[in-house]
């Protein structure tokens, strides 16, 4: 992937959730999308970026031939990590119902479809995290209260380099072998 492979992630994960939960749960797509918890604006589900962290996992080390004097430098391999809040504004009395049922689809969503595919076609492994209470309140900081949210990985970013070298090839070979 080129250098919007975390923004081709992000519309994959958006995507993926919209066909799942419109208009059955949410009423229309423009509902859910990318926002920090800050400013969610007039979203009903909230999709936030909240950490881009280097591959522990996955590493692709080497050059790879790209022509025949041509080489690419390895690419970066990344995991990014997302937190998704349901902003409903409905009556008190249905506030919590509603949240609670749109936070289960979502956790469905993520276990019955833990590959994701990016506009350029390449896999990405998603997963629920376990995130400590702490940790989540470090992410909600500002004016806003906490909100219960689901965490979720999408692991193995492939992001390519542009760093190229350019290569020799052998073209020429002398061997020489002394007869005693």
């Amino acid at each position: 992937m080129r250098y919007t492979a975390i923004a081709d992630v992000s519309r994959a994960l958006t995507e993926m959730i919209r066909a799942n939960t419109v208009p059955e749960l949410i009423d229309k797509p423009d509902s859910i999308g990318l926002c920090s918890p800050a400013a969610p604006g007039d979203f009903k589900l909230g999709i936030y970026l909240y950490n881009v962290e280097e591959s522990e996992s996955y590493r692709i080390s080497g050059r790879q031939n790209e022509a025949l004097h041509t080489q690419r430098f390895p690419p970066i391999v990344l995991d990014l990590y997302y937190m998704i809040t349901p902003y409903y504004k409905s009556d008190v009395k249905f506030l919590a119902l509603e949240e609670q049922t749109i936070l289960g689809k979502v956790i469905q969503l993520i276990n019955d479809n833990s590959t994701i595919y990016s506009e350029s076609g390449e896999a990405v492994s998603l997963e629920l995290l376990r995130v400590t209470e702490d940790d989540k309140q470090k992410i909600w900081v500002g004016s806003n209260p906490y909100r219960t949210s689901v965490f979720i990985s999408a692991r193995a970013v492939v992001m390519e380099s542009t760093k190229q070298k350019q290569v020799s090839r052998v073209t020429e070979i002398t061997i020489k072998a002394d007869t005693k």
